[in-house]
C-alpha cells in the first residue's frame, strides 16, 4: 500500500498519479492520525478468510451496512465514469 500527499490542483487524466513531486509518502499510522482512515489488510485470493475478516471488523465497529463497487475494463463507459 502506498499513501502520499496529493497535489492541490490536479489536472489532466484523473487515472494518473497526482502526488506531489518528489512524492511525500506517509505511513498508515500517520493517515489514521491525520484523517481517521484505518487500513486493514485482507487476502483477496482467500475469499472465505476475507469475508470473515470484513465481518469481524464490521462487528467490532458496529457497522450495519456496506457497499462494494467493482470496476473493470468491461464496465460500460468506464472512461467517462473515471
Amino acid at each position: 500500500m502506498q499513501i502520499w500527499h496529493m497535489e492541490p490542483y490536479p489536472c489532466g487524466d484523473r487515472r494518473l498519479p497526482h502526488h506531489v513531486f518528489p512524492p511525500k509518502k506517509i505511513t498508515a499510522d500517520q493517515l489514521l492520525n491525520l484523517t481517521g482512515v484505518q487500513y486493514f489488510k485482507v487476502d483477496l485470493d482467500d475469499t472465505v478468510a476475507m469475508k470473515k475478516r470484513l465481518s469481524r471488523v464490521k462487528n467490532e465497529r458496529k457497522v450495519n451496512s456496506s457497499d462494494m463497487l467493482t470496476i473493470n475494463d468491461s464496465t460500460p463507459e468506464i472512461n467517462e465514469k473515471v
